[in-house]
C-alpha cells in the first residue's frame, strides 16, 4: 500500500508539471530531410544528429546538412536505423537498414563501414543493426533484427553474441534498441514480444508484456526503443504510446497522443529516443516528427 502511495504522488506531481510543457517541432519544412525519425544523438559539441528513413541529419541549431549515397557520401545506406554519437572518440555511429555499420569521424569527416563476415564468429552477428548504445567502459551495445544483440570490444574490434542460444530468457533475438543501465543489466526492446531486462554477468533475461488489463503494464508488445536518461529514467517508446518505467514497482506510467491538446506528443507510434545536454528528452515519432520534451 505505501509503494502505491508513492506511485500516486509521482503521477498527480508529474501530471502537474506537465501543463507548463513546451513541444517545439522540428519537420520536413525546416530541412529535415524525412519525418520518418529513428535515432537522435547530440554530440559534444552540441550538434544534433538525426537518422531518418531518407539520410542523416546534422543539425547545428540552425540548419540542416543531409548525408546520402546521393550526395557522395560513403555512407553505407540512406536507410538508416539508429544513430549513437560516442562520446568518447567524437564519432557517430550509424545502424542501417540491411547494410551493416557505418561510423563518420567527425574530424575528418570520413566514414568507415562494418558488415557481418561469413566464417568470421567475431564480425557483426547480423548485417541488420537497429541500434547502438555504450557502456562504462565505452565499448558498444548493438541490437540487431534477427541476430540478438553484439557487444562490440573496441580495443580488439571483435564483437561477443548475446542470442536466445545462450541467454536464457530471452524471448527472441529480434531486438530494436538496447540500453545499458550501467549497473549489470541491459534493457532489450523486442519486435513484437515486448521488453526483457538482460543481467549481463549472469546471461538470464526477463521479459515484460502488455497486459489488457493492467493499465500501468507496456502499452504494447511492439517496442521500437528504450532510453536510460541522465536521471535513470527507462523511457520505453511503443507503437502505442511512451512508457515510462519503474524497475522497483515493476510498473508502467503511460504518455500519448491527445488530439485536442497541443502539447501533447504528434504521434504515438515512438521511433527513437534520445537526450539534450540540458536534460530535455528527445522523442522521435513515425510520421510525427521529433518532439523535445522539457520536463
Amino acid at each position: 500500500m505505501k509503494q502505491f502511495y508513492i506511485l500516486l504522488t509521482s503521477l498527480i506531481c508529474l501530471s502537474c508539471n506537465l501543463k507548463a510543457v513546451t513541444i517545439q517541432k522540428l519537420k520536413q519544412e525546416q530541412g529535415l530531410s524525412n519525418n520518418y525519425v529513428v535515432g537522435i544523438m547530440q554530440d559534444r559539441q552540441g550538434i544534433l544528429w538525426i537518422a531518418t528513413r531518407s539520410g542523416l541529419n546534422r543539425f547545428n541549431g540552425h540548419e540542416f546538412r543531409v548525408f546520402n549515397k546521393e550526395e557522395g557520401n560513403s555512407i553505407n545506406s540512406d536507410e538508416l536505423n539508429a544513430v549513437y554519437a560516442d562520446p568518447k572518440d567524437d564519432r557517430i555511429w550509424i545502424a542501417t537498414s540491411r547494410c551493416g555499420l557505418s561510423v563518420f569521424d567527425c574530424r575528418s569527416f570520413k566514414f568507415t563501414n562494418y558488415v557481418n563476415e561469413p566464417g568470421n564468429a567475431f564480425s557483426l552477428a547480423y548485417n541488420g543493426p537497429t541500434d547502438i548504445k555504450g557502456d562504462s567502459k565505452g565499448n558498444l551495445w548493438i541490437a540487431t533484427y534477427n541476430g540478438g544483440i553484439d557487444y562490440f570490444d573496441k580495443q580488439s574490434r571483435k564483437f561477443i553474441h548475446y542470442n536466445r542460444s545462450n541467454v536464457k530468457g530471452l524471448s527472441s533475438n529480434m531486438v530494436w534498441s538496447i540500453s545499458d543501465d550501467h549497473h549489470g543489466n541491459l534493457y532489450v526492446a523486442h519486435e513484437s514480444d515486448g521488453i526483457s531486462v538482460l543481467s549481463i554477468k549472469k546471461r538470464i533475461a526477463r521479459n515484460f508484456r502488455h497486459n489488457p488489463k493492467d493499465p500501468m503494464s507496456l502499452p504494447d508488445n511492439t517496442v521500437p526503443c528504450v532510453f536510460i536518461d541522465s536521471h535513470k529514467n527507462v523511457w520505453i517508446g511503443t507503437a502505442n504510446g511512451l512508457a515510462l518505467f519503474n524497475p522497483h514497482l515493476e510498473k508502467f506510467i503511460v504518455f500519448r497522443n491527445n488530439p485536442h491538446k497541443a502539447n501533447t506528443l504528434s504521434n504515438n507510434f515512438i521511433s527513437s529516443l534520445g537526450e539534450t545536454r540540458d536534460g530535455k528528452l528527445l522523442i522521435g515519432t513515425v510520421l510525427g516528427g521529433l518532439n523535445i520534451l522539457d520536463l
